[in-house]
């Protein structure tokens, strides 16, 4: 999960948000809840990392050549049948994207509990069976975080008047 504190991550942020009134605030942070959320799916569809330019590892060969299917029925067919982009087979992982306000600020975060095992969490340790592929930022956000969050402020004071 990646938690976003206005106060200190982003001082841009931060110094547009003082214009509000402090009932409205939380409106503001929903608009960049939001971005997070299609940060995340485009990281997803496009099968990059946060900061936009880094590809996930392509699927083993051993993953394509599995067959798959659901809940175990007939009719199961190999995987390469799926196409050949990792984690959007079914889409649940990426429809698990969501967020929340917490503590003054944000919370950008999957609820799929197996997440964190291609984000890469040391806490979950996954034996090195499952190929890292991050979708949310760690630590600092990448530039393109920061940008949209920025604009998503922007528009929200544009719209608020």
């Amino acid at each position: 999960m990646l938690t976003i504190n206005v106060r200190s991550d982003l001082p841009d942020v931060h110094r547009l948000l003082r214009k509000l009134e402090p009932g409205r605030l939380d409106a503001a942070l929903k608009n960049i809840g939001e971005e997070g959320v299609g940060l995340v799916r485009e990281s997803f569809q496009l099968g990059v990392e946060p900061d936009g330019r880094t590809k996930w590892q392509p699927l083993a060969e051993s993953t394509l050549k599995s067959r798959v299917g659901i809940g175990g029925l007939p009719g199961r067919r190999r995987r390469s049948e799926y196409g050949t982009r990792p984690l959007v087979r079914t889409t649940a992982l990426m429809n698990s994207v969501n967020w929340q306000l917490r503590d003054g600020g944000v919370a950008v975060g999957l609820s799929a509990a197996y997440a964190v095992y291609h984000q890469g969490d040391p806490d979950h340790q996954d034996r090195g069976l499952v190929p890292r592929r991050r979708f949310l930022p760690e630590r600092e956000l990448p530039p393109r975080w920061r940008d949209a969050i920025l604009d998503a402020v922007e528009d929200f004071l544009e719209q608020e008047g």
